[in-house]
């Protein structure tokens, strides 16, 4: 993922107040505590997160379905993770879950053909306490065997930042969002189901949907706009932010898919912090490549 739209996925995450502004990647996993659905023998879901290509969790052979889960402690941007199964006992099919109460779960990726032992999973959706690998398919009879289960992120916003970034999102809501003065009514009128805009997608004509939606988060923002405070932008904003990340759009000029297009929407993000719709949101899946 490049580095502007690694920055799409943190200005998302500071609308969410929960955003991994100015921190280290971690590995976060590390001697956490880790369960299992089963167990064989004496090799415990707990050496998966070890730290050591030495020590494994197996689960017995009776059914295909097996997890591994580990508790964070805590809530963490999850950016990536490393899954190293051992003595070919491998899953051929296999999801990756998150949770934030250990209840409510989102597969966040399904890997299926998989014939390799050691595997990294990149550009993980964010926010989770809890992850989990559920394995669905195994290479052979014997259970699954899992040497390394490794989760990197980053810590969640502390205080300081959090009001350092309440303090741009605020400048930008009294300053930038005043130049939206047109009624962009129609923008909001006309947005398809699916979050597509009637216009031209070819080559370069894509940005203007993150134009747009930069520009409908301003006017909500606007106290001299018609669509200020509307409750459908905020609706609509996720909606078209949605469709565009699942297009993943590219075009041959390069300033178009790094700078214009992720500037629009790193401001629209920002502007639409605190928004009704935003506030039950979590995380969002954005696999960008």
């Amino acid at each position: 993922m490049n580095l502007n739209l690694r920055l799409m996925v943190l200005g998302l995450m500071l609308s969410f107040g929960v955003a991994p502004f100015a921190s280290a990647q971690i590995l976060i996993s590390l001697n956490k505590t880790t369960t299992a659905t089963s167990t064989e023998g004496a090799f415990t879901a707990s050496n998966a997160t070890d730290a050591s290509g030495t020590t494994f969790w197996s689960s017995t052979s009776t059914d295909i379905k097996q997890s591994l889960t580990v508790d964070l402690g805590q809530n963490y941007d999850v950016d990536k993770l490393q899954i190293n199964f051992s003595d070919g006992r491998l899953a051929t099919t296999f999801d990756i879950l998150f949770s934030l109460n250990g209840t409510s779960w989102d597969t966040v990726r399904t890997i299926t053909g998989n014939t390799k032992l050691s595997n990294w999973i990149y550009g993980l959706p964010g926010l989770a306490r809890y992850v989990r690998f559920h394995g669905r398919a195994k290479a052979n009879a014997a259970g699954y065997r899992v040497s390394d289960f490794k989760v990197y992120g980053y810590a969640t916003t502390t205080a300081a930042q959090k009001t350092a970034m309440d303090s741009v999102a605020n400048r930008l809501g009294r300053g930038y969002a005043a130049t939206e003065t047109a009624d962009l009514s129609d923008y909001i009128d006309k947005m398809q189901a699916n979050g597509k805009w009637p216009i031209n997608y070819s080559d370069k004509a894509w940005t203007s949907h993150a134009l747009r939606l930069g520009r409908i988060a301003r006017a909500y923002r606007n106290p001299n706009n018609v669509l200020y405070n509307d409750p459908r932008v905020p609706a609509k904003f996720m909606l078209g932010f949605r469709y565009f990340i699942n297009a993943h759009f590219t075009s041959t000029n390069w300033h178009d898919t790094v700078v214009r297009a992720p500037n629009n929407l790193i401001i629209g993000l920002m502007l639409m912090k605190g928004a009704q719709a935003f506030r039950k949101i979590h995380c969002i899946y954005m696999r960008i490549t």
